[in-house]
């Protein structure tokens, strides 16, 4: 068998996780959507074709997932400190994927935050020797 160094399986390993993240939006997506599909099937509100392309997503979704933990064991090294990647590469990737979607919510928050701090420029106070020129 072919045994890569220590430095091209670290580079492996980290361009199949991004594989991975690449992944996750949609595989929630499709988790989503199977059940409004399934429940519009049954109503009869789709159509074969539309349910034969669902389907075909599907598949070529799962297949994506096996084929992904598949180069992960393959990409385990004989150290055993990575035994077992294929079972939680997908677990981790959803949840790095989790996490990096929480930072950004965090900093889009604070963001408007700031931009609306930023923007709340004092007023004046009208006195009564002006008034009338504030409401001009």
């Amino acid at each position: 068998p072919f045994v890569l160094g220590a430095q091209s399986a670290r580079q492996l390993r980290q361009a199949l996780m991004n594989r991975c993240q690449h992944s996750v939006p949609l595989i929630q997506r499709l988790q989503q959507e199977a059940k409004a599909v399934q429940i519009a099937a049954d109503r009869g509100l789709v159509d074969d074709a539309e349910i034969d392309a669902f389907q075909h997503i599907e598949h070529a979704l799962k297949l994506e997932v096996d084929a992904v933990k598949q180069e992960a064991e393959w990409l385990t090294d004989d150290s055993g400190t990575r035994k077992g990647m294929g079972d939680q590469i997908w677990q981790a990737a959803f949840q790095i994927y989790a996490k990096r979607r929480a930072d950004i919510a965090k900093n889009l928050a604070l963001a408007q935050q700031k931009s609306a701090s930023s923007e709340e420029l004092p007023q004046p106070q009208p006195s009564d020797d002006n008034a009338a020129d504030i409401i001009d």
